[in-house]
């Protein structure tokens, strides 16, 4: 899996994607109304950032945020999800979290990862 990385104070046209895939759910991905990417910061706060759907396929949706001012305030390991809504259901869906890792402006990467 490959490692996801953004420095610290990154604006767009930076951004972050989730592909949601429909895997045993049985949702069509294309029924997806909208998106939002939710965060967990390394300090506990949980910020919910705004996204665009992209790609809609029956099996899956890209699920895009481009950074804004105050979206990656301090360096360290973010968990993100991506909350998608449709139409029918449970009407919210949830991809599993994943791992960003946002590393200060000079912050060398490999000295940011365990071995």
């Amino acid at each position: 899996m490959a490692r996801s990385v953004v420095r610290q104070g990154a604006l767009a046209p930076k951004s972050y994607s989730i592909l949601a895939q429909a895997g045993d759910s049985g949702v069509d991905m294309t029924t997806v109304t909208a998106a939002t990417i939710e965060v967990q910061l390394p300090d506990g706060s949980r910020p919910s950032w705004p996204a665009l759907l992209s790609n809609a396929s029956v099996a899956s949706v890209l699920v895009t945020h481009a950074f804004a001012a105050g979206d990656l305030p301090i360096r360290g390991f973010y968990a993100v999800l991506a909350r998608l809504t449709v139409p029918f259901g449970s009407n919210v869906l949830e991809t599993d979290p994943e791992r960003l890792a946002v590393l200060g402006e000079f912050e060398v990467e490999d000295l940011f990862f365990d071995p």
